[in-house]
This record gives structure tokens, sequence and C-alpha cells, in this order.
């Protein structure tokens, strides 16, 4: 295998319909396959995506990650990330209502690969929390305000789009959205929901949703200053 992508892990999901390739900051290449792929046919479109997987590792390492330290405070909407030395070898984590908290080894520094990958799983575990508890509720507060029929709002770790409306005008939003200031996550919300009037981005989504946000080409083009694998 590629070298220069970096270690390839290879699992198995009940859930997996087809081959699938995740990628995240700072982590191994994922392949994830249905029950009854094998593995050469998962190495087989692995190879087939190198280009993808290369051109999508470089766009994300050319991001500034943001490094944890315990001298920097770091806050999701509801909680506070408190950084915490310990005895032991293996790293913890633990998500309360007000704080996320890991231990790390006191012979580690904090700067460390592993270290700064396990801060980052539990941030998103805690952005996980918070947007199961705030988007599906925003998601029907301004269905309601604007007498759209909305079906089901589902939260899912999206790293490729912010939200999407499907055809039964189901909603489904990417819990990175919680790292977005409130006037842009509504008008993530808002976007999705003009979906069920148009289902396409023509002139007449555009209209609609410039009359549901008040400034939907503005609003768009700061929302494309964020980015949603970038922390």
């Amino acid at each position: 295998m590629e070298k220069d992508i970096g270690e390839v892990v290879f699992t198995i999901s009940q859930r997996a319909r087809n081959i699938r390739i995740t990628l995240k900051p700072g982590a191994q290449v994922r392949v994830t396959m249905p029950v009854g792929a094998t593995l050469p046919q998962a190495e087989k479109f692995l190879k087939s995506k190198l280009d993808w997987i290369r051109e999508t590792q470089k766009r994300i390492n050319s991001k500034n990650l943001l490094v944890f330290k315990p001298e920097e405070q770091f806050k999701t909407r509801f909680h506070v990330l408190r950084l915490h030395t310990h005895a032991y070898q293996k790293l913890r984590i633990s998500i309360s209502n007000r704080y996320i908290n890991v231990w790390y080894p006191a012979n580690v520094p904090v700067t460390h690969e592993k270290v700064q990958r396990t801060i980052r799983k539990a941030v998103e575990e805690a952005w996980r929390i918070e947007a199961r508890a705030y988007l599906p509720k925003r998601t029907l507060e301004l269905a309601t305000q604007h007498r759209l029929p909305v079906g089901r709002v589902t939260v899912r770790n999206a790293r490729t789009r912010w939200g999407s409306c499907s055809h039964q005008n189901n909603i489904s939003l990417s819990l990175h959205l919680m790292k977005l200031p409130d006037h842009l996550i509504d008008y993530v919300i808002l976007h999705e929901l003009a979906h069920i009037e148009h289902k396409n981005h023509g002139k007449g989504f555009w209209d609609f949703l410039q009359l549901l946000s008040g400034n939907a080409k503005g609003l768009d083009k700061e929302l494309n200053q964020f980015h949603i694998w970038n922390i």
C-alpha cells in the first residue's frame, strides 16, 4: 500500500452499505467495509481513491489545527475543556454537564499527536452531545416560525457537508455546526428548510432562502470561511 498516505485501518460495520473512506485531522485513514465485503475489494477501492485521499489530506493539513494546552482555555457552547496529567499510561475522557475532562500521562507532552487526537475526540463528543440537544429543537423552532412542514431531524458526524434535506423533508445536520456562531447555524438550518419548497439550487431556491434569511448570499459567503473538518 502507498506509504505517503500513512497507516490505513480496515474495519467491518454492520451498518455500512458500501465501502467508504474516512479522513480526519491527525488520524489514520479508515476504510469501513460492509459485511460480506472482502479485504482485496477494500484495497482495490482504496487504490482507486488515492488521488482524492492525497488531495484531501493536503487540504486538511494545510489548515492550522489548534494545539490544545492546559494554560489556554477552550470552550464549546456548553462545556469548558480541562486537561489533567496522571500517573497512568492510558488516556481517559470524561464529559460532564459543564466540563470536558481529559487525563494524559504525566511523562508525555500535551502536544504529542496521540494526546491531541484524544482531546479532539473528547471535544467532538461534547459537540455531539450539544448538537443533539440544540439542533433538532432549533430546526423545529425555525420550521414553525416559517410554517414549513419539516420531517425528522437527525444529527450526524458528517464531514463533507453541513446539512442535507431529503425528498421526504427529513433534515440531517452535521454535529460540526456547533463550531459556528449562532447566526450561521440558523443560516444552515434555513438553507435546508428552503429545500422543503425547492429541491435544487435554482433561482427559486435562492429567492426563497433570501426571504427566509434576509441575506442569503452574504451569509453563504461568510459560511465559506469556515471548514467543517477543522477545529
